[in-house]
């Protein structure tokens, strides 16, 4: 977590710096925290909002590559390098309590666009093609046993929009009948905010000044989603009263 880009130290203006519109930065703020601070349930409830894209087997569900419980082993590897020499950004190496591996490859954007039409595309190639020597070659926090054969493995598009951006997810680009080669989701930015905040009262101490500083940086980058029509009424509404015609006479 960048403190300086909390308190605004970090210049838009200055494209050849580091700057607090940097998708690296907030990849590295959000995954970080979530090294840092352990697997907590705010994590898990919004990689679980995780919508399959066109393309997909709509069986398919985002459930079944996280963990069941809070026993799993989670490791990340940050810019890790496909077969193909793509670069997605995070790599997460789930464990559950029965020993099964997952592998769950992300791709993050904040305010630029995908790097060529194909990217995605080219991203779960290389992720259905990763063999476990070239997964050894990767640097995972903390280390994994990467002998352990994989059992499912996912790319998520994670990116600022509100809904799903079908520009970006226009399976065309692959031809009428493209296939993914693996489970493919998108996910929104936004939709975080909201379970860190509402996890800030349950956590133990030596997460809780993390969470705060990334609900805090949620807030400050505007990566939150609309909830107001959710928020209960400012104070108890009066009771009803009907008037008769010559109470309301003067």
């Amino acid at each position: 977590m960048s403190i300086a880009e909390l308190h605004g130290k970090l210049s838009p203006g200055d494209p050849q710096g580091a700057h607090d519109g940097m998708e690296d930065l907030l990849t590295s703020d959000v995954f970080g925290t979530m090294l840092y601070a352990g697997w907590q349930p705010a994590f898990a409830r919004w990689l679980a909002q995780a919508q399959f894209v066109p393309g997909c087997d709509p069986s398919t569900c985002i459930a079944d590559f996280l963990p069941s419980d809070n026993g799993a082993d989670i490791a990340y590897s940050f810019w890790p390098r496909l077969p193909n020499n793509r670069e997605p950004d995070v790599a997460l190496w789930i464990v559950d309590h029965s020993g099964q591996a997952s592998l769950l490859v992300i791709e993050a954007k904040y305010h630029s666009g995908l790097s060529g039409e194909r990217q995605l595309i080219d991203e779960a190639v290389g992720v259905a093609d990763l063999t476990s020597p070239q997964l050894r070659k990767w640097t995972f926090r903390p280390s994994i046993e990467a002998n352990r054969p994989l059992h499912r493995r996912a790319l998520i598009y994670v990116t600022a929009d509100s809904v799903m951006p079908a520009g970006d997810l226009d399976t065309a680009v692959g031809g009428p009948n493209f296939k993914w080669p693996v489970s493919v989701f998108w996910l929104s930015w936004k939709w975080l905010s909201r379970h860190v905040a509402g996890d800030l009262g349950s956590v133990s101490p030596n997460s809780l000044l993390l969470l705060r500083d990334l609900s805090s940086l949620m807030k400050r980058k505007r990566l939150v989603d609309f909830t107001a029509f959710s928020r209960p009424p400012l104070g108890p509404l009066p009771s009803a009263r009907f008037f008769t015609r010559r109470e309301l006479l003067p």
